[in-house]
């Protein structure tokens, strides 16, 4: 069971424990997260993990490496075909990854769309990817001269397109129509982080 499923609030007297359940909170286009929340922290409750885990750390979302090689969570009440999905990212070096997901429709690491960009042994690359029934397919792969890791990444999904911005600049795109229903949107991240993160 996923930790952010249950708050622990235990006194321990040699003869019991309790735990309460938590409600998840739900959320609208035009949601603004930036994870300002003491360090090791979990997410707040509108954010559902389906991979891995993810803390705050300075005031970002952080992927907890340790626990999973790749982590995902989707915003709860935020269920759209187009969308605008932006977040500042910060890539902690070779192999690391971070992107926005829209049109999820799970379960866990499956049938949504992603924009991500990565770190290729010192090459910096921009992603998009279909993902369908767990299996990924590669829509499109542009290298980012002059990208060092960090900046603001934007992820739009309109109809059959698909475009990926890095900093304001778009850097990658696709035509697909295989996803076309409205899903979730959200994080993925591998050794990175994100923060300042907004739906539209």
């Amino acid at each position: 069971m996923p930790r952010s499923c249950l708050v622990s609030s235990s006194e321990w007297t040699g003869k019991k424990s309790t735990a309460t359940a938590v409600t998840p909170q739900s959320q609208s286009l035009g949601f603004t997260d930036n994870f300002t929340k003491p360090n090791n922290s979990d997410l707040d409750r509108v954010w559902k993990e389906r991979i891995g885990a993810f803390t705050t750390q300075t005031n970002r979302a952080a992927d907890a490496a340790n626990l999973a090689a790749v982590s995902l969570a989707t915003l709860n009440g935020v269920s759209a075909a187009n969308v605008a999905v932006q977040a500042q990212v910060a890539l902690n070096g070779n192999g690391s990854g971070a992107g926005l997901v829209a049109r999820y429709s799970g379960p866990d690491q499956s049938n949504f769309y992603l924009g991500m960009v990565f770190n290729d042994n010192g090459v910096y690359k921009a992603y998009i990817f279909l993902n369908q029934g767990g299996s990924f397919v590669l829509l499109d792969v542009q290298n980012l001269p002059g990208f060092t890791g960090t900046g603001l990444l934007r992820f739009e999904v309109s109809g059959a397109s698909l475009k990926l911005f890095v900093d304001n600049v778009q850097k990658a795109s696709a035509t697909n129509s295989v996803l076309t229903a409205a899903g979730l949107v959200g994080i993925r991240s591998a050794n990175a982080s994100l923060d300042d993160f907004n739906v539209n």
